[in-house]
């Protein structure tokens, strides 16, 4: 377990861990960047990284997943449409 210890000098300060474990940030981050800083006690600088992060995710998901969806609905659209039998001279 993480013992902390008071910051001192700042009244609303939260507490910093003392020591923290390098593995644990290491995990944090790798799933939600921005969660190891957090957990270093290094608050603004995760949420600058949890910011960037979502950004990140919201463009790529425009530029990846609605492009998909198209294309899948195009190619629905595609296959519901009848036959047409051209009529061969």
């Amino acid at each position: 377990m993480v013992e902390l210890k008071a910051h001192g000098g700042g009244v609303g300060r939260p507490p910093e861990p003392a020591e923290w474990d390098r593995s644990i940030a290491i995990i944090l981050s790798f799933f939600m960047p921005g969660l190891g800083q957090i957990y270093k006690g290094q608050t603004g600088r995760g949420i600058a990284w949890l910011v960037g992060g979502l950004c990140l995710a919201t463009v790529s998901w425009f530029l990846l997943f609605i492009p998909s969806l198209l294309y899948a609905c195009l190619s629905v659209y595609d296959a519901s449409r009848p036959l047409r039998m051209d009529k061969q001279s």
